[in-house]
Formats: structure tokens, sequence, C-alpha cells
């Protein structure tokens, strides 16, 4: 993961995402500039995922979006990335936008 801080610095944070093909489900667990954030994506249209609901920060006010896509060969493919979006959720200034790209291991 790496975003764009309030505009002005840039910030590099990790995350791992589980995925159940058949169910269209999986759970994407991010840290980013301290937060951490543990929560559930669900499946969208032609091998799209997103947040269904923004994901709060268990230790800052903060909360996350995810949207992303799956890509590479087979029914199944081995590479998702996407955009993310953190603001505050207590009327902070805080705000993140960036993007991720990940392997299945």
């Amino acid at each position: 993961m790496v975003g764009l801080v309030n505009g002005h610095s840039i910030s590099t944070g990790t995350y791992q995402s589980t995925w159940n093909f058949a169910q269209r489900s999986g759970t994407f667990d991010a840290s980013f500039q301290g937060a951490n954030f543990q929560g559930g994506i669900a499946g969208g249209a032609r091998g799209t995922f997103s947040t269904p609901t923004a994901i709060q920060s268990n230790n800052q006010p903060r909360q996350l979006e995810v949207n992303g896509a799956f890509f590479g060969p087979g029914s199944q493919p081995a590479y998702q990335a996407g955009n993310f979006g953190i603001t505050s959720t207590n009327n902070g200034n805080y705000n993140a936008v960036g993007v991720f790209v990940g392997e299945k291991r």
C-alpha cells in the first residue's frame, strides 16, 4: 500500500486479504500510519470487490474503504489491485488516498 496523506506526504502500509471465490467474499486487514483495520470485502461485477461499509480502525479514529479487482489467468486469478481511502471519524483533518497491489501466496 502506498498513499498520499493530507495532500502532501507519501506513506506506505501493509495489507493482507483472504478471498473465497465461491462465496464472493473475504477479508481485508491493513495497517497504515499506525492505524490497524480488520474487516470484510464483498464481490461485485466482473471480478471486482469493495468494502460494503467502511472498516473502522481498532486503535485510531479512522475508517478505511477499498475498491479493487482480481486479474490474471484462470477462473481464480492470483493478483489483486485497487485503491483505498482513509478518513477521520472524529471530525479530524486526516485524509489518505492511495493504491494497493498483491499476489496470492
